[in-house]
């Protein structure tokens, strides 16, 4: 039971983290290099945020657009 629970954590926490990171790839794509404290904010981010956050790029025509700032 533990285990199994241990198990889905990880498997949520990696889908998080791929999250950040693609997020980050298309960040960087399309408005250039990404500042430290973007980079920071992102991949601390709650699953929640990454998903805002990813909607949001599809439209963005700034980087404050992406984050909603």
């Amino acid at each position: 039971k533990g285990r199994a629970k241990g198990q889905a954590e990880g498997r949520i926490e990696g889908r998080v983290e791929g999250q950040a990171e693609l997020l980050l790839l298309q960040i960087e794509r399309r408005f250039g290099p990404v500042a430290g404290d973007v980079t920071q904010r992102v991949r601390c981010a709650q699953a929640k945020d990454l998903e805002t956050w990813s909607l949001n790029f599809v439209d963005a025509a700034t980087l404050d657009d992406v984050f909603g700032d």
